[in-house]
């Protein structure tokens, strides 16, 4: 499967988009731990749009660039957007009590990682895992 929409609402939802997306992974090739940096992305990605918006979707893809094959994550939510996205990314930052690593994990995770938040309307965050 090349492309999955996976709806988060709850816990579960959580660890369901985490082993889809390392499922999704492993079949396009990815090293094993690749496919274990895209679970831990996604994890974190997921439990944001869950703790911080009340919900949101997770698009998972895989993509293809110049030969290489690799897993897109698209995070979206209409949640109440991030004042600060550069304090956001930083480890430690949390607006609720958590560890604050969430974003960061994810950007470090990742190949190419883009966000935009606009206070008000939502957070979108586009993440992508290339093989090596």
């Amino acid at each position: 499967m090349s492309h999955r929409l996976i709806q988060v609402c709850a816990e579960r939802d959580v660890l369901i988009a985490a082993s889809v997306g390392a499922k999704m992974a492993q079949n396009a090739g990815l090293a094993a731990i690749d496919c274990a940096r895209v679970e831990t992305a996604i994890s974190e990605l997921a439990r944001n749009l869950l703790t911080h918006a009340n919900g949101g979707a997770l698009t998972l893809d895989v993509v293809y660039r110049a030969n290489r094959t690799g897993i897109q994550v698209t995070a979206q939510d209409n949640g109440p957007g991030i004042q600060n996205v550069g304090q956001a990314l930083q480890d430690g930052f949390t607006t609720r009590d958590s560890l604050g690593i969430g974003l960061g994990v994810a950007k470090r995770m990742m190949d190419d990682f883009s966000i935009r938040s606009h206070p008000g309307w939502g957070t979108f965050v586009i993440a992508v895992k290339w093989e090596h």
